[in-house]
């Protein structure tokens, strides 16, 4: 068992605690999903690729500013100097994953959000610094992309489009629901009552997510939202998802047992294979050889279990060692290391079978 905190790091800066806090109790998570929102319609059917609709560039425009009123609210909270050069979208976004960089926020002391910062520089110092956060290779990669394309239009786009799909995907998850065999379709509720927020935590500090994402990760947690899946047995899963401050994500799975390259929910490429365990009454989704398990293997299950009385879809995170492994990881109490997240059936949705 790897030491319990391997991967941490030293206590968060106060304005890091300060924008994590910010960043999913403040104002800027509400806006943003409200705004998408109110406009997602205008992106339904829409295909990544095609022609740009004039009207999308527009929204977009509306889109970064209303992250910039937000985060500038959150500059002079923190008494951050104005920084004007650094107005744009694209140094917003880098603006802000130099703050949250330890790395960089130790060695030149200084720390930059959304063109915001303590000490006045040139322009050049302040693009080479930016700079060196891309280039930087201490960096955990799997998470600092998410920070980085808060305001990029690609980013803006996706989420448009997975929100207004999400919409029509809750139709389709309830002409798939089936009661005469295993199958998960369904709109679902995520169970913040039996949430286990210290094991939320203790995985991602596993798996080597830095520590000032944890905080901002386990606060998404409490309010991951329009969970849709589309359950096709023995051929794909589909899971939809909307996560505070991350976005809107859609994974399909295809249930051929088969190795292949895949975007983990971070956009970093990996090998994955899925398959229905028909004898367990799940599906499964194994990540071979992450960078915290070089020689075993992560796995997502979904599946039906009771609790106290009732039927619930049960998304269960575990790792093992070794790809020829059983029993999963356990921490220095016997426990295995992973989140065990528990979602509700929304109403109209249908319930599962009891066979």
């Amino acid at each position: 068992m790897p030491e319990e905190s391997k991967h941490d790091g030293p206590e968060a800066d106060p304005l890091i605690n300060a924008f994590a806090d910010f960043g999913t109790t403040g104002g800027l998570d509400s806006a943003i999903n409200e705004f998408i929102d109110d406009n997602c319609e205008h992106f339904e059917g829409a295909e990544e690729g095609g022609e740009m609709k004039l009207k999308w560039t527009d929204l977009h425009r509306q889109y970064v500013e209303t992250i910039e009123l937000h985060l500038e609210t959150f500059c002079k909270e923190v008494r951050i100097v104005t920084f004007r050069p650094f107005r744009s979208a694209r140094a917003a976004a880098w603006g802000l994953t130099l703050a949250l960089s330890q790395s960089i926020f130790d060695m030149f002391r200084i720390s930059v959000i959304a063109g915001y910062s303590y000490h006045e520089t040139t322009a050049e110092t302040m693009f080479q610094l930016l700079n060196d956060v891309n280039n930087d290779d201490s960096l955990n990669q799997d998470f600092v992309p998410q920070v980085i394309k808060l305001c990029e239009y690609p980013f803006f786009f996706v989420n448009m489009k997975e929100a207004a799909d999400i919409r029509a995907s809750k139709h389709e998850a309830n002409a798939l629901k089936s009661e005469d065999e295993f199958n998960l379709s369904g709109c679902y509720q995520l169970c913040t009552d039996l949430l286990n927020v210290a094991e939320v935590e203790k995985y991602y500090e596993f798996t080597g997510c830095p520590w000032y994402f944890r905080k901002i990760i386990v606060a998404a947690s409490k309010k991951l939202s329009d969970i849709v899946v589309l359950h096709e047995p023995e051929e794909k899963l589909v899971f939809k998802y909307s996560l505070q401050f991350f976005g809107r994500k859609n994974k399909e799975y295809v249930l051929d047992d088969k190795l292949v390259e895949s975007e983990n929910m971070w956009g970093k490429v990996i090998e994955t294979k899925c398959f229905q365990d028909n004898a367990s009454n799940n599906v499964r989704i194994q990540a071979v050889k992450p960078s915290y398990a070089p020689d075993g293997y992560s796995e997502n299950t979904f599946e039906w279990e009771e609790v106290d009385g009732e039927r619930l879809m049960c998304w269960r995170r575990r790792i093992y060692e070794s790809m020829d492994d059983k029993d999963p990881l356990k921490d220095n109490d016997g426990e295995p290391i992973g989140p065990a997240l528990y979602f509700r059936p929304m109403e109209g949705t249908g319930s599962p079978s009891r066979k």
